[in-house]
Formats: structure tokens, sequence, C-alpha cells
């Protein structure tokens, strides 16, 4: 597998964010807060997820996912600035290291 693309909305985007904000990411070893100079110019983030294992799901069905080590998570908005960016990520407590942008 190369990569895919998959799109999230309504109820399976905050199930999702949920997941990965509320237990996937305190579970990590890696985990830190993101820098808001991470956002992809104004519209999104990128987030590198080192070991998929962490979410329930891919640690029930392991055998489809041994060989995935790491990927990276792409969240993307339809915010016309930065600050628009960070304020809509914040809001799904998406945690930000205090810097300036």
């Amino acid at each position: 597998l190369i990569g895919f693309q998959v799109c999230f909305r309504k109820d399976s985007l905050y199930s999702l964010l949920e997941k990965l904000f509320l237990l996937v990411a305190p579970n990590s070893k890696s985990f830190k807060a993101y820098s808001k100079n991470q956002l992809l110019d104004s519209n999104g983030i990128t987030l590198s997820i080192i070991s998929p294992l962490l979410f329930p799901e891919f640690e029930e069905n392991y055998n489809f996912f041994e060989y995935i080590s790491s990927y990276d998570l792409s969240l993307s908005t339809t915010s016309k600035s930065k600050q628009e960016s960070i304020l809509l990520l914040s809001g799904f407590q998406i945690p930000f290291v205090k810097d300036n942008f």
C-alpha cells in the first residue's frame, strides 16, 4: 500500500478527532503539543502518527496493519487565515504550543 485518502465528515470526523486527541495522543510516547507553525498555509495541519496500533480499530485488526510503521494524518479546513485555522482546531482541543503566529 503506497497511500490513500479518506474524507471524514460530520459524526465520523468528530469521532476520529475525539479518539485522536483524547485516546491516542495522550497514550503516545512521542506526543507533544503542536506548533502553530505546523499549519499548512492557512487551511490545515499534518500530524505524524508513529504507532497506528494506538487506535483501537487498528489494534483489533492487527493482522491487516502489522507492517504499517507510521503514517501522516492531514486535517484540512475551509478557513481563510491561519488565525481562523488555529481557532477552529483549538476548538477541537488540539493542543498548540503557546508561540507567536
